[in-house]
This record gives structure tokens, C-alpha cells and sequence, in this order.
């Protein structure tokens, strides 16, 4: 089944998959199958990328230098100046839900984080998502490391992330919410319909709702 064409392909390992899913079903692509997906860099062994089908027009640089990792990345979304980096250390994840358009932004996720990012989401440029710390915080007395990621980043369902807005991870924004501009989001939010602003970032408004079309004004 031959769906995609290589754009720039650089896989060395063992047991790395690039997969197309059509009705719950996975389709190996080869290194002539993936011209619409973008640049992929995979220094590793035994890591998963599956596409939903149909996919846009993307340009997606993704880059995994660890072990045992998987990427998800739903139907119908769109893709434009993606980075996507893997890590420092085994079993990362990223999953993106179906019909989610990101448009300019950097994934970075390390130390065996988890990142979720939900169904009809729009998440402006130049935001960052930082599912881990890109170096590790050692207690003095103990050399034990303490910012290890211990719960998923989560983005829900029907979320708007505004331009250069920061998530870190411990962040999680709950269904149908809006991160203002330039937000710094370190914590976890849990109320709906709501949004989130400033650095660090608070709720603002309540009771809200979104809607990407200009037309409504």
C-alpha cells in the first residue's frame, strides 16, 4: 500500500516502525512511502511513529535519539514548521488526537514523558511544549534527581494555545479551553471552558467557548 514519498529519511537501529493507520489497521511505509509527513531522524531502537489516515500537507521534523518510544498522530491534521525531539532517555510518547492543527511549534520530550494532545485543537506558533526538563535537577544531600516527569502533559479536547505560550510538565489544560498569548502554563488546570493567562498563568475568564471561525464576528 504506498501512500507517502520520502522527503528526508534518516533511520539507523533495530525495530523501527513507521506505520499509516486505515480503519484500525497498520500499514508499514518504507523508505519510499512518506513524501507528505516531512524530515524524520530516528537514532534508536524499537520506536513506533503511526499516521492517521487521511493526512494534510505537513512539514514535521521529528527526531528520536532514545529507545522504545511512540509517536501517534491523528487523521486530518494539519502540520506546518513542526519540531518534534525524543531523548535522553527510554519510552517516550506523544500522542496528537484527530483534526488538531499546529502551525509552527517545538515538542520536546525526554526522561520516559508523556505528552497528550487532543481531538480539534488549534496551537499557534511559536509555542513550546516541554514535557520534561531538558537537564536533570540533582538533591545535594542525596544525588537523588527530583524533577523527574511524573504525570502526563495534557492538552484536552477543543483547546486553543495562543502564540508563544510555554507548557512545561506538569501542565494539563482541561476541554474546550483558550492559553492566552505568551502564557507560561507550570501547573495543572482542571476547569472547562475557561482561560488561562499570564506568567505563571491563572484563569481569567470563565464560561467561555471558542470558535476558529472568523465568520462568527
Amino acid at each position: 500500500m504506498s501512500i507517502f514519498g520520502f522527503n528526508k529519511f534518516d533511520i539507523n537501529g533495530k525495530n523501527n516502525i513507521i506505520a499509516a493507520v486505515v480503519d484500525d489497521k497498520l500499514f508499514k511505509l518504507g523508505r519510499q512511502e512518506i513524501r507528505k509527513l516531512g524530515k524524520i531522524k530516528i537514532h534508536g531502537n524499537n520506536n513506533r511513529i503511526y499516521v492517521g489516515l487521511p493526512l494534510n500537507p505537513a512539514n514535521i521534523n521529528i527526531t528520536i535519539l532514545s529507545d522504545d518510544n511512540v509517536i501517534k498522530l491523528g487523521k486530518n491534521c494539519m502540520f506546518n514548521d513542526t519540531d518534534i525531539l525524543m531523548e535522553r532517555g527510554n519510552g517516550n510518547y506523544l500522542c496528537i488526537d484527530d483534526n488538531t492543527y499546529i502551525q509552527e511549534i517545538h515538542i520536546y520530550i525526554s526522561a520516559g514523558a508523556k505528552c497528550n494532545i487532543g481531538k480539534e485543537c488549534l496551537i499557534s506558533s511559536g509555542v513550546q511544549i516541554w514535557a520534561s526538563d531538558f537537564h536533570a535537577l540533582i538533591d545535594k544531600k542525596t544525588k537523588q534527581v527530583i524533577n523527574i516527569p511524573r504525570d502526563s502533559l495534557t492538552i484536552g479536547d477543543h483547546c486553543w494555545i495562543g502564540a508563544n505560550a510555554i507548557l512545561t510538565k506538569r501542565a494539563k489544560i482541561p476541554n474546550n479551553s483558550v492559553v492566552a498569548n505568551s502564557a507560561v502554563v507550570s501547573k495543572a488546570f482542571y476547569e472547562t471552558n475557561t482561560v488561562v493567562a499570564g506568567n505563571p498563568a491563572k484563569i481569567v475568564k470563565h464560561d467561555i467557548d471558542w470558535d476558529k471561525k472568523i465568520e462568527i464576528y
